[in-house]
């Protein structure tokens, strides 16, 4: 029991002997009184030579005692003793003092008032009241006193019970509470970053480390986004390297093999903090990163079985991650790969389209992006690009690769395409968002365009994107019947056409688009095709 708890079971004995009109006294296990202040009117006793030599001797025969008797050194008079401590580390003594009748007639107590200048008979009957004690209730008040002592020990036991059971409480649901939320935005597998960015932050929040952070290896296990990257929550120490600049192998030695703690690396403890937390994360049997725990602060710097448990389930559920977002990643390039060869098949039926798709993908893309729209709706811009003319595989050749102008007739097939398209894709589930931008990219802003004939607004705005740059490309590419139109005629020719083929206020800022890498774009093409005609 800690110093503050025997402090506080003596008062509350001594708090109780004095509701009781009993006086009392502190000493230490050698017999050494701690004298409370001045009780009238036994005060004189409480201050007498007589009373310090009888407890000394007392405690001598006290110390050896697991159960301290009542000690009677003068006849009615009585030490009832509340020990403190246990008998192999006794602290002290809190002493109750009781006496009965007898004690009041006896010599011992002439002999004190007549050292104190007090009157005998009035003492005897200011005291008189007290003098109710024998042997036997002196030792009833022992017992009472023993079991309000343990009685007081157990309640502080179960508060202290209760306030860990509390604090154990807390840590599990903020543990869970971590947990959850790091498992429920597993979903985001197209922005890893995010998800481990999050992930770094709920910990370090959750625990005392003032820094937490994940470093990855460069690694081909991982996606290139990850590769070497490093995410930090809380604050960097002074003095240390940036993290993100030390070499994965600082960390990754032995990490498959499990968590470690760090004792000897000044990169991460230092004397305030002597313990740092290292968790492996894998993929596999192959460690790829580490997720680090240091300078934990608060009472306690070592780290706990609380701080391993929430770092190895977090860096459990990193790994996993890691794993479908590889999955996912192969999963993308395959589809992205499919769609691209599919797009360039199209492309290469007529040598006068060559990387017409991907360039409209390109200029697509760039208007979302002028457009305020998120990264992952720029990203499916692009798609809708690549794919919007896939329905030109179902026009004859003959009429696709016809030198010259087109027949109304020839027209009719060449019209055809968006609602092929569509039908082709309409089953890829993974393409939904798309099909309007597919099916629709020949409409004109004033109803004029095909196959719906759609007006204004009612146009998806997926395909007014992709309309604009789809006639961009046409127009400054060399067709059978006409060649390239010099740039500052094409970006003419649509700010006339804004606001009757073209959505307006896209068209005002397509004009404004930086073209270089499209026209970067046009001159690879050029090279292919200069290059397969030699061959």
């Amino acid at each position: 029991m800690h110093t503050r708890e025997h402090n506080s079971l003596a008062m509350a004995v001594r708090e109780r002997c004095r509701t009781l009109g009993i006086p009392s006294v502190r000493c230490d296990s050698a017999g050494a009184l701690h004298i409370a202040p001045d009780d009238e009117p036994f005060a004189f006793v409480l201050r007498s030579p007589w009373l310090s030599e009888a407890i000394q001797k007392a405690a001598i025969a006290w110390n050896a005692d697991p159960a301290p008797p009542v000690i009677e050194p003068d006849a009615g008079f009585y030490l009832v003793p509340v020990p403190e401590g246990t008998t192999r580390a006794r602290r002290g003594y809190t002493i109750a003092l009781v006496f009965g009748e007898p004690w009041l007639k006896g010599q011992i107590f002439s002999g004190l008032c007549a050292d104190a200048g007090a009157c005998v008979p009035k003492s005897v009957g200011s005291m008189g009241i007290r003098a109710g004690h024998n042997r036997t209730s002196a030792e009833l008040l022992r017992a009472s006193l023993r079991w309000m002592i343990d009685d007081i020990a157990r309640s502080a036991d179960q508060t202290t019970a209760v306030g860990e059971l509390t604090a154990q409480l807390t840590d599990s649901y903020e543990t869970l509470d971590s947990l959850y939320a790091i498992g429920k935005s597993m979903r985001g597998l197209a922005g890893p970053a995010t998800f481990i960015e999050s992930s770094v932050q709920r910990v370090h929040a959750s625990l005392r480390f003032e820094t937490v952070f994940i470093l990855l290896a460069k690694d081909e296990q991982l996606t290139a986004a990850l590769q070497g990257r490093a995410f930090i929550a809380g604050r960097r120490p002074e003095g240390i390297e940036q993290v993100d600049q030390w070499g994965p192998e600082v960390l990754l030695d032995g990490a498959a093999s499990g968590f470690r703690i760090i004792a000897n690396d000044p990169r991460l403890v230092c004397p305030d903090h002597p313990e740092a937390l290292i968790v492996p994360l894998s993929r596999g049997t192959i460690a790829v990163g580490a997720l680090v725990g240091m300078h934990k602060s608060g009472g306690d710097t070592a780290i706990s079985s609380y701080d391993i448990q929430l770092m190895e389930s977090t860096a459990g559920f990193i790994s996993a991650f890691l794993d479908n977002v590889a999955v996912y990643e192969e999963q993308r390039l395959l589809f992205l790969g499919t769609v691209q060869a599919l797009t360039a098949a199209i492309d290469a039926k007529d040598r006068y389209t060559h990387g017409h798709s991907e360039r409209v993908a390109h200029l697509s893309a760039r208007l979302a992006e002028a457009s305020g729209m998120s990264p992952e709706e720029v990203h499916r811009v692009w798609i809708a690009g690549l794919v919007h003319d896939v329905g030109k595989i179902g026009v004859p050749e003959a009429v696709l690769c016809k030198q010259g102008r087109l027949t109304d007739e020839e027209f009719d097939h060449i019209k055809k395409h968006p609602q092929i398209g569509h039908h082709i894709l309409k089953d890829i589930r993974p393409l939904a968002d798309v099909l309007p931008g597919v099916l629709h990219h020949h409409e004109k802003f004033d109803g004029r365009g095909y196959p719906a004939k759609l007006i204004g607004d009612d146009i998806p705005r997926l395909a007014r994107i992709i309309a604009l740059a789809d006639t961009f490309d046409a127009m400054s590419s060399t067709r059978s019947y006409r060649p390239a139109m010099p740039r500052d005629k094409v970006l003419e020719e649509i700010r006339r056409c804004a606001g009757t083929q073209f959505d307006p206020e896209l068209a005002a800022r397509f004009v404004l688009l930086d073209f270089s890498e499209f026209d970067a774009m046009v001159e690879r093409s050029r090279a292919a095709e200069a290059w397969a005609n030699a061959a």
